[in-house]
This record gives C-alpha cells, structure tokens and sequence, in this order.
C-alpha cells in the first residue's frame, strides 16, 4: 500500500521532476522457496501425484541477490550481492552500479529512490 500511495502523490509530477528521478532495488532469486509456504493449484485427485509436488532442499536452496537502477533515459548493470549487505558493501555497490548511471546520463542533481530505503536527495 506504501508503493500505492506513493504512486498517486508523484503521479502529477513533471517530466524534469522524472528525468532527475534514479529508482535502485534489491532483490533476491531463489531455486526453491525457503518462505516455508508453497501453493501449488492442482485438482482433488492429485493431490499425492508426482508431477504435482513441490520439490523442497534443506537449508536455504541456492539464491543470489542482485542490484539494479533505472532513470527515464535507461538502466545500470545489475550488480551481484554476495554475503550480508552491510553499509560498506552498500556504499561498494553504489559506486560499482549508481556512479556510471550518473555519469552516462549526466545527472547532477537529482532524487535517489531505495525501494527499501526511501528517498534521497543528493
């Protein structure tokens, strides 16, 4: 609900509001869920059929977190997160995916958006 609200303030904002705007967001991919919960939609009759389980591995499976940016005029690289994401790993990913997007775009000033962690003028 957060983005939603969000979405309706900025939805009158001009396009030079959007040409400064840099989005970045972390996500992460994984094989198998390691949430503990699956739904899986099959009929009554199947219920214990192969084709119809989830497979599950112990642990957490295998994942990788990536980073990305996109302005109006493009996107970075995605950047691969490896490990625990501290400050200075954080600060290291924004140097290696952010910097270039400012350069190849020639932004100066504008608004940084972190999904995760809010807005930032700079």
């Amino acid at each position: 609900m957060k983005r939603k609200k969000w979405a309706k303030e900025m939805s009158e904002k001009s396009s030079s509001f959007w040409d400064r705007m840099v989005f970045s967001y972390e996500f992460r991919f994984a094989l198998f869920s390691d949430s503990g919960c699956v739904w899986v939609w099959r009929l009554p009759n199947q219920e214990f059929d192969l084709k119809q389980l989830q497979p599950t591995v112990k642990h957490d499976g295998i994942s990788v977190m990536v980073w990305g940016a996109v302005t109006s005029n493009g996107h970075s690289e995605l950047i691969k997160c490896v490990g625990t994401i501290n400050s200075e790993k954080y600060i290291k990913i924004l140097k290696q995916g952010l910097l270039p997007v400012y350069s190849h775009n020639n932004i100066t000033k504008n608004e940084f958006y972190s999904w995760k962690m809010g807005l930032h003028a700079t």
